[in-house]
Order: C-alpha cells, then structure tokens, then sequence
C-alpha cells in the first residue's frame, strides 16, 4: 500500500505528500521516506505493546524513529518520559525540535452548540485567531494547532506562501468519520473509534464537554490485545446501559468475554452479535 502511494503521488505530480506511520514508526514501512520537509510526532500513549514495548520510553524510541537527521519535528506535548527519550534522539540527529507548550499552542475558546469548537493559534512563528474546529473533542485543538505548526514550518524550509485564512478554511473543511462523528435521528448516535486508555478518557471526556443526554447506551467492541481494563474505568461509569459485540475482524474480543470483564466491574451488561436485533433494542 505505502509503494502504491508513493507511485499514485509520484502520478498526480503532487507537491505535497503526507505520509501517515502505520505502527511504531523505526521500522514502518513510511519510513522509507528519508528527506522529508518535517517529522511530527502526536501524543505517545500505550497502544501496541506487544510490538511496540511496555513502557513510555521504549515506545517513544520507536515513535522516534521517523526523526531524520537535520530534519525539524514537531511534536505534541508529551508524558515527560517520552518527551525526554525524543528530544535525546532529536539532538544527537542535529533536529530543530518546535514543541507544544513551548513553541507554540492553542487556546481553547469555547463550543458551538455542540457542532464544533473554536480556538485561537499561539506561536511564536505568528498566531492565528478565531479558528473554527469541526471535530469534536479538546483533543482536537491540540491536534491542530501541531497541523498547523507543521504548516508553517513546511512553508518556511519550502518556501511557500500558505495565508491564514487558507489555514482556517482547510481547518474548518475537515471531517474525520468515526471520530465522535455524530448520525443524528432516533436514537442519536455517536461513533466513535477509541481503542486504548488515552483515547477513552479523551472521548469521555468531549462527552461530557459536547453533549447532554437523560440516558446513554454504550456499544463496545473491541480488539483482544487492546487495554479494556482502562477502557472500562474511563467510559462504563458514563453509560446507562451497556451492550457488548463484535466485528468479524479474527482479532475481535469475543463479545461474552467483554461483557464478563464489564460484570466483573460491577457494570451491567448485555451480549448481542446479530447486528440487525443490535439496532432493534437499541
């Protein structure tokens, strides 16, 4: 898939590619890419341990190895251990590193009616006011304050001339599908792609800052090497009524084990794989 991007770019005659890393990053295929405009790195949680490594820095250190040597990086506010293993990769690579919270960040501004958020760019490369966010989630205001940090530092190694308000309208265009993607109707639904500790407590989160309801049903499946102890504790104690299933996916958790370890907290819970009879009793 990544030779196939490259080849489907290389057509196009694009002038800017952007390559997301599938996993980890040292060994990723993407990382073939050797002089890119910019390296960023996103906040570094525990996801993939099996491959990854079970602890922040071994983790990071993975993360890092997308950092190419003289090569800037932008990377997102950190847990310190994490932060400290990349910008020890960073120096011995010679990199600029612009980080979050130093170089540059947001502030938040507050919701619109539950349709989105807005936000006010601060950098020392120039700060941008009034920027409308679509995504739902103050998650989503850190992330794009680092896409637009990555804007400019792309536009000043490059040379282009990329205005603000390109900047906020590509901002306020962007939509991203089962990312607290909200299907209105009866039942209003919520879908939502949250698969590990950090992000069940950034979706509890936004629930709590975007939405009011009287009653929440919660439908989980979930993947058999995903962290569903810190799952549970972030989001079970929100919902009313929990439901358990499963994809067809061969690394799905069975359903009536998920909804045992739900039980073994002390949640109620029911098991329903048949899709259709889901969407009846909800």
């Amino acid at each position: 898939m990544t030779i196939m991007t490259f080849l489907h770019f290389m057509r196009e005659k694009i002038e800017i590619g952007i390559f997301e890393v599938g996993l980890g990053g040292r060994l990723d295929a993407t990382n073939v890419v050797d002089e890119p405009a910019c390296s960023v790195i996103t906040p570094i949680s525990y996801d993939h341990m099996g491959i990854l490594g079970d602890t922040l820095e071994r983790i990071a250190r993975e993360k890092a190895g997308i950092i190419k040597k003289d090569v800037p990086l932008v990377c997102s506010k950190q847990h310190k251990n994490a932060l400290e293993t990349i910008i020890t990769i960073a120096k011995d690579r010679n990199v600029k590193v612009h980080l979050q919270g130093r170089d540059f960040d947001y502030t938040d501004k507050g919701i619109i009616n539950g349709n989105g958020q807005v936000m006010d760019y601060i950098s020392d490369l120039g700060d941008i006011k009034g920027i409308t966010v679509p995504l739902l989630g103050e998650h989503q205001l850190q992330n794009a304050s680092v896409a637009i940090r990555t804007i400019q530092v792309i536009s000043q190694n490059l040379g282009l001339s990329i205005s603000d308000d390109a900047v906020k309208i590509g901002i306020e265009k962007s939509f991203w599908p089962c990312r607290l993607e909200v299907v209105p109707g009866d039942p209003f639904i919520i879908l939502d792609g949250a698969h590990n500790g950090a992000s069940a407590e950034a979706l509890a989160h936004a629930l709590k800052r975007h939405f009011t309801y009287e009653h929440l049903t919660m439908v989980v499946g979930i993947l058999r090497d995903k962290d569903t102890t810190r799952f549970i504790r972030s989001l079970a104690p929100m919902a009313n009524r929990i439901i358990s299933t499963q994809s067809t996916y061969y690394r799905s958790l069975d359903a009536d084990k998920l909804c045992s370890r739900f039980k073994r907290r002390l949640f109620n819970c029911e098991s329903i794989l048949n899709p259709k009879r889901l969407l009846r009793r909800l």
